[in-house]
C-alpha cells in the first residue's frame, strides 16, 4: 500500500486551505514542530504479513500509544478530526484473521486546525454526482480509496478515487470494466462514469450483490473456475508475462540476465497457448458471494487481455496458502502450487474448455507467469518494495535461485 498516495486523497481540495502527509516512522513518532499546515494526516501502511512477530507485536504497541496520545492532546494548534484502521488489503475480509490484522495494521489520522472545507475524496465524490462527505472507505490498490457511494438519485454505487497516472489511479480498472462489457462477461461491475477531479481521477461502478467470500468452498472455486473459462481468448501467443518480466528487469538489473533466459525459455510454450483475459488479483477478497452462491468478480485493476492461462486460478489458490500459514507468496511458488492436487481439481474442466491439454512444461510456464504478474503488479502498486530487502530476498532472489537451479 502506497500511504502517502492514499493520504493525499484526504487533504483540503481547496487551493487556499493547505496540507501534508506526514508518514510515521517505525517508532510512530510525531513530531509537528516544524510543519505549518491547515490540514495534516499522518500515520503508516499495514505492515505484510510475513513480517516476524516480535517486531510487529512491537511496532502494533508503539502505533496504539501515539494514537493515544493524539486523542488525549493532540499538539497545538490542532484537534484530531478522523482515525481509520488500515488492515493489511489481504486480511480485511476474513473474520478469522482479525486478531492479526489488528497486529499488522497502519493507521490514518487527519488533525486539522480550522475547517478545511472538502477533501480530494468528497470533491470527487460529489462531481460523480454522489452525496459528501464520504463517511467509510476501504483503502485499495496503490493507494487508491473505495467506497459505497449514496447517490443524489437515492440509489448505490462503487465509487474508486486514486491519484492521477500513478498505481493508485483507477482508470485502468475502469478500461476493464468497459472491455469487459463490451465482449459480454457476466457476473462482474458496470462501469458508470468517470472523471477527474483537481490530482485524483475517480471511477463509478455498479453495485453487485452480495459480500466478499471469506474462504471460498470447493463449489464456489468451481463457479470462478467456469467464470475463467469462458472469459474472452484471442489467437496468441500471450502477452502479459513478457511485459510483467521486462518490469521486474528493470526494477531488479542485477537479474536482467537471468529473467531473459526465463523468457527465453518460455518463449516455445507461449507459443502453443492461446492468450486469455485475466483479472491479475483472483483471490477471495475479490470473489462475491450471495447466499452461497457465486455472484461475481470485482477490482480489476490488473486486468490484462493477453494472459497465460490458468493464472487466475493459481493466484486463487496461493493466495489462500499464504493467508492461512503467514508465508510471502514466493515461498508458497516455492511449493510448486501448479502441481498440486487442488490446482488439478480445480482446473479438470477449465484447460478441456479452452481445448488445452497442459503436460508439464505448461503448468511450469502456468507458474512462472503467475509469479510474473504477481510481482509486477506488487512493485507498480507499491514501489518502495524495490528496495525492501526482506520482500525482495522472499519473492524474487528466492524464486529466481529456484529457478536456476531446477528449470534453466
Amino acid at each position: 500500500m502506497n500511504f502517502r498516495a492514499l493520504a493525499s486523497l484526504l487533504l483540503p481540495a481547496a487551493p487556499e486551505h493547505t496540507g501534508v502527509v506526514l508518514e510515521a516512522d517505525e517508532r510512530w513518532a510525531f513530531d509537528a514542530r516544524s510543519v505549518d499546515a491547515d490540514v495534516v494526516v499522518w500515520g503508516r501502511a499495514p505492515y505484510s504479513s510475513g513480517m516476524p512477530l516480535a517486531t510487529v507485536a512491537r511496532a502494533a504497541l508503539l502505533r496504539e500509544r501515539a494514537i493515544q496520545r493524539l486523542r488525549r492532546r493532540p499538539p497545538h494548534p490542532w484537534h484530531l478530526s478522523s482515525m481509520d484502521r488500515l488492515p493489511p488489503p489481504a486480511l480485511q475480509q476474513r473474520h478469522r484473521e482479525r486478531a492479526r490484522a489488528a497486529v499488522l495494521g497502519g493507521a490514518l489520522v487527519q488533525l486539522t486546525r480550522t475547517d478545511p472545507g472538502m477533501r480530494v475524496l468528497d470533491q470527487a465524490a460529489e462531481a460523480a454526482g454522489g452525496i459528501v462527505p464520504v463517511g467509510a472507505f476501504t483503502a485499495g490498490s496503490g493507494g487508491s480509496i473505495l467506497t459505497r457511494l449514496r447517490m443524489r438519485d437515492g440509489s448505490e454505487a462503487m465509487l474508486r478515487v486514486g491519484a492521477r497516472d500513478g498505481a493508485a489511479d483507477p482508470s485502468r480498472g475502469a478500461e476493464a470494466l468497459q472491455w469487459l462489457a463490451s465482449a459480454g462477461v457476466p457476473a462482474v461491475p458496470r462501469a458508470l462514469g468517470c472523471g477527474r477531479s483537481g490530482p485524483a481521477h475517480w471511477t463509478l461502478e455498479s453495485r453487485l450483490p452480495g459480500e466478499r467470500a471469506g474462504r471460498p468452498g470447493e463449489a464456489i472455486l468451481q463457479d470462478v473456475a467456469r467464470f475463467c473459462s469462458r472469459l474472452p481468448a484471442g489467437s496468441g501467443p500471450p502477452a502479459a508475462v513478457t511485459e510483467d518480466i521486462g518490469r521486474i528487469a528493470a526494477a531488479f538489473p542485477r537479474h536482467a540476465s537471468l529473467l531473459a533466459t526465463v523468457s527465453s525459455f518460455l518463449r516455445p510454450v507461449l507459443r502453443a497457448l492461446p492468450a486469455v483475459a485475466r483479472h491479475g488479483d483472483l483471490w477471495s477478497g475479490n470473489i462475491l458471494i450471495e447466499r452461497g452462491t457465486f455472484a461475481g468478480i470485482v477490482d480489476w485493476d490488473n486486468w490484462h487481455p493477453s494472459a497465460v492461462p490458468g493464472t487466475d486460478l493459481l493466484h486463487a489458490l496461493a493466495m489462500d496458502q499464504a493467508l492461512h500459514s503467514g508465508r510471502e507468496l514466493g515461498s508458497v511458488w516455492l511449493d510448486a502450487p501448479w502441481r498440486s492436487p487442488a490446482y488439478q481439481r480445480l482446473t479438470a474442466g477449465y484447460w478441456p474448455a479452452l481445448d488445452i491439454w497442459p503436460n508439464a512444461a505448461t503448468l511450469q510456464a502456468v507458474g512462472i507467469a503467475w509469479w510474473a504478474g504477481y510481482v509486477a503488479h506488487s512493485i507498480s502498486r507499491d514501489p518502495a518494495l524495490v528496495t525492501d530487502a526482506r520482500w525482495r530476498a522472499r519473492n524474487v532472489d528466492d524464486v529466481l535461485a529456484s529457478l536456476e537451479r531446477t528449470v534453466l
